[in-house]
């Protein structure tokens, strides 16, 4: 069975300058409610730490994953961190090659 990653295409350019850029790297961890909801996601290039998803459709849910603690951003949409980051669903073994 196929084992799926998301893996950063793009990052914000604030992201880009507070640290190293993740495009290519996988999710490893993503906590919408960290820091008062405004959310925190680690990225990794090592496939034995890369969060896995049973199906693309799973890894595109844990992408709009919304806040419980501020579901709402000031501007009345949706808060969802991790759609900060432009991500592709991938197969692992496709990822890793």
């Amino acid at each position: 069975m196929t084992q799926w990653v998301l893996v950063a295409v793009a990052a914000p350019a604030l992201f880009r300058d507070l640290g190293p850029d993740v495009v290519g790297l996988a999710l490893e961890s993503y906590d919408p409610d960290a820091y008062d909801g405004r959310g925190d996601a680690a990225f990794t290039g090592d496939p034995a730490k890369a969060k896995r998803f049973p199906d693309s459709r799973a890894a595109m849910t844990e992408w709009t994953r919304q806040s419980v603690v501020r579901p709402l951003r000031e501007d009345g949409k949706p808060n969802r961190p991790l759609t900060a980051f432009t991500v592709s669903p991938m197969p692992m073994d496709e990822w890793v090659a």
